[in-house]
Order: C-alpha cells, then sequence, then structure tokens
C-alpha cells in the first residue's frame, strides 16, 4: 500500500492523539491516506466517554489505517522504573475498556488481530499479531 514507512505518517498520527484515548485531538478521517500493518492503539481512560466513543477512536485509528494488528498500550509514569509501576486503582473502567476493543477487532471484516506486549521484554515494533 502507497504511504507505509514515510516518517511523515508516523508522526502525523503520533501528533495527533496524544493524551489518551478519552481525549480526542485527531480530527475525524484524520488518518484517511494512512497505512499501516501495525498499530499501537492508546487505550488509557477509553471507557471514560462510553463506548460509541470508543468504537469511534478503534474505527478512524485501527480501522482507517487498515491494520491487521493492533496493540493496545498505556503508560502510567514515565518517571519510574518499569517495575515499580503498579497498576492504577478503579480498574474496572480500564478492563470495560479492554473488552470493547476486543469486541470491535473480532466484529470487523476481516478481524483485526490483538496483541498485548510482553511485561518488560523486548518485542519487534512491525511485528503482527501472530
Amino acid at each position: 500500500m502507497e504511504g507505509r514507512g514515510q516518517p511523515q505518517h508516523r508522526d502525523r498520527a503520533s501528533r495527533g492523539n496524544g493524551g489518551g484515548a478519552g481525549q480526542r485531538r485527531l480530527p475525524r478521517g484524520g488518518l484517511e491516506g494512512v497505512a499501516a500493518d501495525v498499530v499501537y492503539l492508546g487505550i488509557g481512560g477509553i471507557s471514560i466517554p462510553g463506548r460509541d466513543h470508543a468504537r469511534t477512536y478503534f474505527e478512524e485509528i485501527v480501522r482507517a489505517t487498515g491494520a491487521g494488528c493492533a496493540r493496545p498500550v498505556h503508560w502510567d509514569d514515565f518517571n519510574r522504573p518499569l517495575g515499580e509501576i503498579a497498576l492504577p486503582a478503579g480498574r474496572e473502567g480500564m478492563e470495560e475498556g479492554f473488552a470493547w476493543v476486543r469486541e470491535f477487532a473480532a466484529a470487523g471484516d476481516p478481524p483485526v488481530g490483538l496483541a498485548t506486549l510482553p511485561f518488560g521484554q523486548a518485542v519487534d515494533a512491525f511485528a503482527g499479531c501472530g
């Protein structure tokens, strides 16, 4: 697909949605023409604005880029070593939001693979979900 691997696309996508899934900064259609094999999908706060927002967020980032794999990510504290980061209190919303993402990924045609990152291990950032 045209546009793969061009730095301006990665930069455009990363600038557009900073602040987590609960804060919309990317305009609708903002990733039009951008193709990706793998999307690192920020899901921090995804359940706060509700299910409809989460579905739109998923569609406009994962589906719009044609990604076959989404890797949900969330960071809480960049100032502590990985081993000292605790899971946030009130994880119910986080678990609900992740359940929605799993549902949205499975419901599409074709389905989108989901892969979580192994804690504290190096990964190939461009590897798919397989």
